[in-house]
């Protein structure tokens, strides 16, 4: 049966990223990392939400190897995109709604420069959530790899 530093190396690994790569993203060092799967050092609560927080672990698997590693985020995360897709959807929409009812009603050239405005800045906050939906399923796909690579490993594939 795996013990805490097993399982604490067995995430370090199943994320693909060594001691140093590991530590940093927990903001410690990499000696720190090497102590806690070497079963020279314990985990702390800290260092349990930050697994939890940054890569999704789940700290009662860490602690006690019952339940999945991974706290089941995966699945939200989808949820989210969907939803931001969504929203940008909506403000496309509404961006081609109030350029039909602008041209309309006024042709005057200050409300058509209005108009540009406040296109460009739906423009722009329609790619900043793209750009936010695409590094979420990123991190979604890069965490669901993992979890693949460590089911491999289990079944020893």
């Amino acid at each position: 049966m795996e013990n805490i530093a097993e399982r604490i190396k067995k995430v370090r690994k199943g994320l693909n990223l060594s001691q140093q790569e590991f530590a940093e993203s927990l903001e410690l060092s990499q000696g720190v990392i090497s102590s806690i799967e070497n079963g020279r050092r314990n985990v702390s609560r800290n260092v349990l939400e930050s697994l939890g927080l940054k890569h999704r672990i789940n700290a009662t698997w860490v602690l006690t190897g019952e339940g999945e590693m991974f706290l089941p985020r995966q699945i939200s995360a989808f949820k989210e995109a969907e939803q931001t897709i969504n929203n940008v959807k909506e403000a496309l929409i509404k961006t081609a709604d109030i350029s039909d009812s602008t041209h309309k009603k006024n042709d005057a050239k200050s409300e058509t420069a209005n108009f540009e405005a406040k296109r460009r800045a739906n423009t722009i906050a329609a790619i900043a959530m793209l750009e936010n939906v695409v590094k979420s399923l990123e991190a979604t796909a890069q965490s669901i790899e993992s979890a693949i690579q460590l089911l491999k490993e289990n079944i020893g594939e």
